[in-house]
């Protein structure tokens, strides 16, 4: 139900209830962005498409992984368990620029360029995108971008 504030005489109603509303997010030095939302749940992406969100209210912690598995954890009974059917990714290659394009069921988008960089859109549209280094150097670099924030590189 989402939340009314009075503005003026009017009656304002929040747009978003709590559970879609990010209250603060912190970005590690290994690139994964933990969002704490106005409910008390987190929700965790990871460089690899990875997602992990909570459900503070029933104490389990639900992970996706690349590959679509589905691994749930419940906290009070220490029970941790994979889902049997993985969530669906549809593969596209693009023909103008021979990207591979890879959609999962759960809105996390992929994109693998030619030149081996990685663009992950994730489904709040966060963008992770991932790119060698200029001039021959070892490693990579991550730029991280959101609506709304300042860029992380």
């Amino acid at each position: 139900m989402p939340k009314s504030q009075t503005k003026g005489n009017a009656l304002v109603q929040d747009e978003q209830v709590d559970s879609a509303t990010e209250s603060h997010r912190i970005i590690t030095t290994n690139g994964e962005i933990i969002k704490q939302m106005a409910d008390g749940n987190f929700v965790i992406y990871y460089g690899d498409g990875a997602i992990t969100y909570s459900d503070k209210r029933r104490g389990i912690w639900y992970t996706i992984n690349a590959a679509g598995v589905k691994r749930v954890r419940r906290v009070k009974d220490r029970i941790v368990q994979d889902e049997m059917e993985r969530l669906k990714i549809d593969t596209k290659i693009d023909p103008e620029t021979n990207a591979k394009l890879q959609i999962r069921e759960d809105g996390v988008l992929n994109i693998e360029y030619v030149d081996q960089s990685t663009l992950l859109v994730m489904p709040d549209g966060t963008n992770i995108l991932k790119k060698k280094r200029a001039d021959g150097e070892a490693g990579t670099v991550t730029l991280i971008t959101k609506d709304g924030f300042v860029p992380i590189r």
